[in-house]
């Protein structure tokens, strides 16, 4: 496994603080930036690179959301600023619950993301049509 994989399956923006559970140290906070069906994406001011699977803590979706738990191993690190590091993770296990509410919730923002585009879409044709009309 190289530490610089990346994933082909889309990402969806998930912004919700957590905790990286270490087995060998104590708890590190985090800040989650996307998840996809496999994966997420993450910033911590953790700089000791994980050898092992850790467990990641974080609310998906709204901010008074249950936490999830999901355990995952890092595929990809590199320097977020001067004081954190970005995280790829690769979700190694998940309970069935975990995994409905996660397909759930991706379903959902990319299913918005899609009305969003479209209803933008249909605002700018609108007006050009609007602007079509007028006469200067």
């Amino acid at each position: 496994m190289s530490i610089d994989r990346r994933s082909s399956l889309p990402r969806v923006p998930l912004h919700s603080v957590g905790t990286i559970e270490f087995a060998d140290r104590p708890a590190a906070p985090c800040q989650l930036l996307d998840v996809s069906d496999n994966g997420l994406r993450l910033v911590t001011p953790e700089c000791d690179l994980p050898r092992q699977p850790v467990r990641i803590r974080f609310q998906l979706g709204r901010r008074d959301a249950g936490w999830t738990e999901v355990d995952a191993r890092l595929v990809r690190a590199r320097d977020f600023d001067s004081s954190s590091s970005q995280w790829a993770m690769e979700i190694v296990d998940m309970d069935m619950g975990t995994r409905r509410r996660l397909r759930d919730y991706l379903l959902l923002a990319q299913r918005g993301s899609k009305q969003l585009r479209s209803s933008a879409r249909e605002s700018i044709d609108s007006l050009f049509r609007s602007a079509r009309g007028l006469s200067c």
